[in-house]
């Protein structure tokens, strides 16, 4: 079950990555000059100007890891969704997947806030 704080969380990545400018594949973040940001350098993140899915979401959540829980239930709705893992998805599909990937769950997530 998600929490208010995750419901705001994956609001915030979904806004951050609605521009196809501010989404890439390929890399958890890069920087301005295109440099990558990577999962091991997180406490970098707030360099990044675009993100891929996870990327956004630990951006927007500050301190998220792939690790957490609120990652791997994003992971459970991509592969209900697409059969496929956010990783997987982000880097083989296309932008609008990803936007429907986290509209998909802001409706769940505003569905188990709203009814907890």
């Amino acid at each position: 079950m998600v929490t208010r704080t995750d419901l705001k969380y994956l609001t915030e990545a979904r806004e951050l990555i609605a521009d196809p400018a501010r989404w890439c594949q390929g890399d958890y973040a890069q920087t301005r000059d295109g440099r990558p940001i990577s999962y091991w350098n997180l406490s970098k993140i707030r360099n990044g100007v675009r993100f891929c899915a996870l990327g956004a979401l630990a951006y927007a959540g500050h301190k998220l890891t792939i690790e957490s829980r609120l990652d791997e239930w994003l992971d459970n709705i991509a592969i209900d969704l697409f059969g496929i893992d956010v990783i997987s998805l982000n880097d083989t599909r296309t932008h609008q997947d990803i936007l429907t990937l986290f509209d998909k769950a802001i409706e769940i997530a505003e569905f188990e806030v709203e009814n907890a």
